[in-house]
């Protein structure tokens, strides 16, 4: 999830017209792709009103995991867990019944891999 980032275009043709495009930001929450989606997570029950459960599996080496919740337009509502998980699957459970009803985001992430799933809050 990036807030804020910025691009530079250069493109180069022979006989002195090269073009230049320089400082393009911008500015605003980056959505989530569907191919970003992964299917090592899974998430239990959805639609919910009031309790979820995440299960997941990680190999040894993404044992420092965060799980994250997001809103529909990719703002960070709060982190539900940052811990050191040993190897095999897992599972989560925590309230949602203080968030409004809608499409949230959850982001297991762990080292270098990052992996979303949505739910809907009845």
């Amino acid at each position: 999830l990036v807030n804020n980032f910025r691009l530079k275009f250069e493109f180069n043709c022979g006989g002195g017209n090269d073009l230049f495009i320089d400082n393009i930001n911008i500015n605003g929450v980056v959505s989530f792709g569907e191919d970003e989606l992964k299917e090592n997570i899974s998430l239990f029950p959805n639609p919910t009103n009031s309790q979820v459960k995440i299960s997941f599996n990680y190999e040894p080496s993404y044992n420092n995991i965060s799980i994250d919740l997001f809103d529909e337009s990719g703002r960070l509502l709060k982190r539900i867990s940052k811990n050191e998980f040993k190897v095999g699957n897992k599972a989560i459970e925590f309230s949602v019944s203080e968030l409004e009803k809608g499409l949230y985001i959850i982001n297991v992430n762990g080292q270098n891999q990052k992996n979303y799933i949505k739910f809907i809050k009845n």
